[in-house]
């Protein structure tokens, strides 16, 4: 074997082991699993795909897939990214397909002006691909924060919180949020993207064991830490709620020298509180980073849709309202009793 095609071998296993990792699959890889990856496939500047899609330059790549920006021929020479597979779709394993069409069918069911839109999708030469918007912008990282203020930061994270909440009313969830999956604008507008690892609400999905951890490490929810299969909205929550934290504080509120260090200071540890890290950061904001931050779901955020709106308070200095799952239950049984006080004021009156 070459240098160069050993050292290709060693990318593509480490990018595999990283992926299957992440989502929560065995991470020993035998030689069929490398052996169906096409080492060298790639795509080259001025290239034609499908018959359609003139590449002009890789934008990234993963553990299963490239992403280019191409000129689309057959739709007016519109920009998009594409997105294919490096594994021929006749030697794919039925996860990886299953796991692919997935992500494009969710996509499909997502309409919202903050996340990512599909637009075509399909197999060629046996290989399976989709095209999104390309959006010409930066990630919501570290090295970008440094370019917004406070104020800006927030209401990027209000349209992702948005985002989210759109595809929760979709019945999906996200699973995966953290800052490398947001793109930001020149005039501030986010998009949230990468829902390959996402599942729906309410649904047993087979891909992988009941007792894996899905999801990027430092973001996951407790409950995803623990293994628990039984996660809802509200573990995206939490992760925005990680971001929150990172974007105000510069650091994670999680953290340790180990994966299982990690874990365990998700599932046990208390973050330090932002105002403790940079003090200008006001109480209210740190009340809403906290609160989505909680451990017991039931003391969490409802809802991203509620967690956006106590950001936007904030932002115009009123105070969050901080509607949890268990004030929520608190809220509904104070109505009952107010309507039950009513009634019977009515019918001791009537009578």
């Amino acid at each position: 074997m070459s240098d160069k095609k050993k050292a290709r071998e060693d990318t593509i296993r480490r990018q595999l082991q990283t992926t299957n990792i992440l989502r929560g699959e065995e991470t020993s890889l035998d030689n069929n699993e490398i052996n169906n990856v096409d080492i060298y496939f790639a795509l080259y500047p001025g290239e034609v795909f499908a018959d359609r899609y003139k590449v002009l330059h890789k934008i990234g790549e993963g553990g299963m897939g490239l992403v280019y920006k191409v000129e689309d021929l057959e739709d007016d020479h519109v920009i998009k990214a594409l997105k294919v597979t490096i594994v021929a779709a006749e030697s794919e394993s039925e996860v990886h397909i299953k796991r692919f069409t997935r992500e494009i069918n969710m996509m499909r069911k997502l309409h919202h002006p903050n996340i990512v839109t599909l637009y075509e999708a399909g197999q060629f030469e046996k290989r399976w691909y989709y095209t999104m918007n390309f959006i010409e912008g930066k990630l919501f990282t570290m090295d970008t924060w440094n370019d917004l203020s406070v104020e800006d930061g927030l209401r990027i994270l209000i349209q992702i919180a948005k985002a989210v909440h759109h595809a929760h009313q979709k019945n999906i969830l996200h699973r995966d949020l953290k800052p490398e999956n947001i793109i930001w604008t020149s005039d501030h507008q986010a998009f949230l993207m990468d829902f390959g690892i996402a599942k729906s609400l309410g649904y047993n999905t087979k891909l992988t064991d009941s007792d894996t951890v899905i999801g990027s490490l430092y973001y996951l929810s407790p409950e995803q830490a623990s293994g628990d299969s039984d996660i809802d909205a509200r573990s995206d929550v939490f992760a925005l709620g990680v971001v929150l934290y990172q974007f105000l504080t510069r650091s994670l509120p999680f953290m340790g020298t180990s994966n299982m260090m990690v874990i365990n200071a998700i599932l046990r540890s208390e973050p330090i509180s932002p105002r403790s890290i940079r003090s200008e950061i006001s109480e209210d904001l740190q009340k809403v980073c906290l609160t989505a931050l909680e451990k017991n779901r039931e003391l969490r955020y409802v809802s991203a849709e509620r967690f956006a709106e106590d950001l936007e308070s904030v932002l115009h200095d009123e105070p969050p309202q901080l509607i949890t799952t268990s004030s929520s239950y608190y809220l509904v049984y104070v109505g009952i009793i107010v309507v039950i006080i009513y009634i019977w004021i009515y019918l001791g009156t009537f009578y």
